[in-house]
């Protein structure tokens, strides 16, 4: 079997291939993250990659599976793979970290760490000591109602974690039959009663076609007074409805790790919205980077190796996604 490795490449991933080509000598593994041509799509039987375009996978004769380096399926062809029986795989490599950011946002956006820092930096004081008493300071996190839309791999880590601050936390879900971590305190699979319930919200949800503006016009009220983090994907909540719930007030904060515009080899300094999120004293920016850091890449190359030998050796990879769920 020949398997094609797309996805960006540093030394960590090449010792690992070289250590499988040791390990599955009858296996071809051939790295072409620079120089990809044609004939290395129709005659390899499996990919490794960050994306899948239709013209890509058109060139792909012999093509039985494809693996993704992290979580999120969105920048793949899921219904045409699934129309020719292509199975696709990704990692869940990340989860504990994207679960400590978002409590770290979490923090920060109660506690206006931000503002406390760029105020006193020019000498403005907050709370006791401008002699405007504790409605002038910050908000604690412990004994808040959460809700975590999304159970998955993040949503449980997440609950662990807010479980230490005494948290009622409500998990939404499609499936609200499945089994779940008991740090949740309920289950529910409506998403409005989701929204409604809790003071926080945090989404952790992956981009699909049910996802894109699961947040919208019709229910937005239902967040009012409410803080709002998102680790999943930015377009579950159009970027105009969100600028302008932060704006007038209708939301009363927000934690962002997740864009709507990102930078390109052309732009590098793109701004990440069309709207000035960062001239919001209410909200926290973060550059999407929840799963990215030195630990998560080294554990996401691990984890698809992994992916790639149950493969080999069993035709089932550890993970695999749901061409219809996209994820």
């Amino acid at each position: 079997m020949k398997i094609l490795f797309l996805n960006p490449m540093n030394d960590y991933w090449v010792d690992l291939i070289e250590k499988m080509r040791d390990d599955y000598p009858e296996h071809e593994f051939v790295i072409r993250d620079k120089s990809l041509c044609s004939e290395d799509l129709a005659d390899s039987e499996g990919i490794v990659a960050s994306s899948l375009t239709d013209k890509d996978l058109n060139l792909c004769k012999n093509l039985k599976i494809v693996f993704i380096h992290y979580a999120g399926a969105n920048l793949f062809p899921l219904p045409e793979l699934k129309k020719r029986g292509i199975a696709v795989s990704n990692v869940h490599s990340n989860a504990p970290y994207v679960a400590e950011h978002c409590l770290r946002m979490i923090l920060v956006l109660l506690g206006k760490t931000i503002e406390f820092h760029t105020d006193l930096s020019s000498n403005i004081w907050h709370g006791w000591a401008s002699g405007n008493g504790a409605s002038d300071s910050w908000s604690t996190l412990y004994n808040r109602k959460v809700s975590i839309l999304g159970t998955g791999s993040i949503g449980t880590f997440l609950a662990g974690h807010l479980s230490l601050f005494d948290c009622s936390i409500t998990g939404f879900r499609k499936h609200p039959g499945k089994e779940a971590s008991p740090d949740f305190s309920r289950i529910t699979s409506d998403f409005d009663s989701a929204l409604d319930m809790s003071e926080i919200i945090i989404n952790t949800l992956p981009m699909t076609s049910e996802t894109c503006d699961l947040i919208n016009e019709k229910n937005i009220r239902l967040l009012s007074g409410r803080y709002f983090i998102n680790a999943g994907r930015a377009e579950i909540i159009n970027e105009k409805l969100l600028f302008t719930s932060l704006k007038e007030g209708l939301l009363k904060g927000a934690a962002l790790d997740v864009w709507y515009n990102y930078p390109g080899e052309k732009n590098i300094n793109a701004s990440p919205a069309d709207y000035p999120f960062g001239s919001l004293k209410n909200v926290v920016l973060s550059p999407h980077v929840a799963g990215f850091n030195p630990e998560t890449v080294k554990k996401s190359a691990e984890d698809t190796i992994a992916n790639i030998k149950s493969y080999l050796e069993n035709r089932k990879p550890v993970f695999t996604v749901n061409h219809d769920d996209g994820y």
